[in-house]
């Protein structure tokens, strides 16, 4: 009987360490998540610049798309920013800053009300709880702020975005970059280029339209979101 549990035993041990070994297996073999992508060509913005090329890392060996990545994300965190995604555009990557609410000259709004566009996970909500919850934002000016980390040029035939498109942006994009995209070498013909998409609410009942014209450049919306001196080594 001693022998027959032992064995017993030793079996129910080996078929265990089976299992655990084939669920290790099938876990690895499992396929990643799909890296949402990003419109391209992107949608016209209302402002938009060249990231200086000496505002992030150098060019070449070994330098990947995860170290530009990580240097926008400093300076955004620098910047008091709450909420980024990451999607994929051809051979890199589109950094989408959360919806702000912003003056008129760019200047973003006090807090809370910065971010009283802050919406719940579109994942959360119907199609029209989500529209709901875009129109009650309060009348004003908005802002998405777009880094295209890419070699590849575009045209600017894009679609023109609505508010609610741009919200959607940052909801369904990664809340990291994907290593399959971050291993990529930053070549020479690398550019990172912010688009600034600025949109006008007129009223409670009213869909956010894009503001195709900014008076303010993109490089000012940069200064005046607290990004570019981060961006740029000066703090």
């Amino acid at each position: 009987m001693g022998n027959r549990r032992m064995t017993a035993r030793i079996l129910a041990l080996l078929v265990a360490a089976i299992a655990a070994a084939l669920a290790g297996c099938l876990q690895k073999s499992a396929a990643p998540p799909e890296v949402p992508t990003f419109p391209w060509p992107p949608p016209p913005a209302s402002a938009e610049a060249v990231i200086p090329a000496n505002w992030l890392p150098a060019t070449g060996t070994p330098t990947q798309l995860s170290n530009v990545a990580e240097k926008l994300e400093q300076a955004l965190q620098a910047a008091k920013y709450r909420k980024w995604s990451y999607s994929s555009v051809p051979n890199g990557f589109a950094l989408v800053t959360q919806m702000e609410q912003i003056k008129p000259d760019g200047t973003p709004s006090p807090d809370p009300a910065r971010w009283s566009t802050d919406l719940p996970s579109v994942r959360e909500l119907t199609l029209l709880e989500f529209i709901k919850a875009l129109a009650s934002a309060p009348p004003g000016y908005y802002r998405v702020i777009v880094f295209i980390v890419t070699d590849q040029p575009w045209s600017r035939s894009g679609n023109k975005p609505t508010g609610e498109e741009a919200q959607r942006w940052l909801t369904k994009g990664f809340n990291r970059l994907p290593a399959s995209i971050g291993e990529l070498p930053y070549g020479e013909d690398f550019r990172t280029t912010a688009l600034v998409y600025e949109f006008k609410k007129r009223s409670e009942s009213a869909d956010a339209s894009l503001v195709e014209d900014s008076e303010t450049g993109a490089a000012e919306h940069l200064r005046k979101a607290g990004i570019s001196d981060p961006l740029s080594g000066w703090r």
